[in-house]
């Protein structure tokens, strides 16, 4: 399962739905409860599908071995988004990537469950005019309450609203990863859409999708709540048989890949590093999608996809694999028969 994930997750041109379609917009409350900041966030989502444009994002992220960087092409027209020579197409909720064995869809459907509003773990903070790609534009700091540095630093066309860049910062301000535009032309209304416009899966890709669940699985996990503030949004199953569960801060994503059965290491791909958060060892793989931690505990492998920094991805780690086990606390914290978010 790990293998299959790790490999799906950093398809080298999936990291930019994020840029452009997953991010810009949070789902959370409404526009005006969280200032100007928030506002534009909201902006962004709803005018992004409703323009044209062509344009290069760079890509850059950091890992043990320095950094690193990628330039992809983007083509977006009726809130179809085009990426990476035309391997993956977003749409709305869907997303299908080109494979040997032709389209596949990766997701389909929204979450099921709500997502929290992002204004109340985050203040989102106008910090000022600046350019990318020779557009003005406007930057917003995204800060924790009581953080010293902010997690985040968009900045939004000034003139049509679209995410043009974003900054991922560690818990000491450094720069971790970036997506920006280098080169765009400007904004035009979007064209109808046509027929074949998005790609259909091929029959021998039809069921490698996700189906969402109304339950967890009786041997598996899920507290309804981990970390700082990530709520359960949803619950999917894998066609190899591991569950998907999603949450969300309001802000950022996070998946959770469970599946009964100890972690074997040596099935692990290479390219990660063997890390500790806190007390739970696991192997790590960052690139410009974000990243993947694959661990073991009591007798479930975990893995664990996301672009949150990992001050978040520590905690929830932590959540999901206490060290020690007091069953009246487990019965308090943990969701292990089958539920429906209503």
């Amino acid at each position: 399962m790990s293998r299959r994930i790790v490999a799906i997750a950093f398809s080298a041109v999936a990291a930019l739905a994020v840029l452009v379609v997953g991010l810009a917009g949070a789902r959370g409350a409404g526009a005006d409860e969280g200032g100007e900041g928030l506002a534009l966030l909201h902006r962004a989502g709803s005018q992004a599908a409703k323009l044209g444009f062509d344009g290069t994002v760079v890509v850059r992220w950091r890992d043990g071995s320095g950094w690193h960087r990628q330039s992809v092409p983007v083509h977006m027209d009726d809130g179809v988004l085009r990426m990476g020579d035309d391997r993956l197409v977003s749409a709305g909720a869907r997303r299908l990537l080109r494979t040997d064995a032709g389209w596949q869809l990766m997701w389909a459907g929204r979450p099921k469950g709500s997502e929290p509003d992002p204004a109340r773990k985050y203040r989102f903070v106008v910090s000022g005019p600046t350019t990318v790609a020779d557009r003005p534009a406007v930057e917003v700091d995204v800060r924790r309450d009581g953080a010293s540095h902010a997690a985040e630093r968009l900045v939004f066309d000034r003139d049509t609203g679209v995410l043009l860049r974003r900054d991922q910062l560690d818990e000491q301000g450094r720069l971790t990863r970036t997506f920006a535009f280098v080169q765009m032309t400007a904004p035009v209304p979007a064209h109808p859409a046509k027929p074949g416009d998005v790609p259909s899966p091929t029959a021998q890709t039809r069921g490698a999708a996700p189906h969402a669940l109304g339950g967890v699985p009786d041997d598996l996990t899920a507290p309804k709540e981990v970390g700082h503030g990530f709520e359960l949004a949803g619950v999917y199953s894998q066609p190899d048989g591991s569950a998907q569960l999603y949450y969300s801060d309001g802000l950022f994503g996070l998946s959770v890949f469970e599946r009964a059965g100890d972690l074997v290491w040596g099935s692990l791909p290479a390219g990660g590093r063997t890390e500790q958060l806190g007390d739970i060892r696991v192997r790590a793989y960052r690139t410009g999608a974000g990243t993947a931690l694959v661990w073991g505990s009591d007798d479930v492998t975990y893995t664990c996809v996301t672009d949150a920094p990992m001050s978040e991805v520590r905690a929830v780690a932590e959540d999901l694999s206490p060290s020690s086990s007091d069953p009246l606390e487990d019965v308090g914290h943990f969701v292990t028969a089958p539920f429906s978010w209503g």
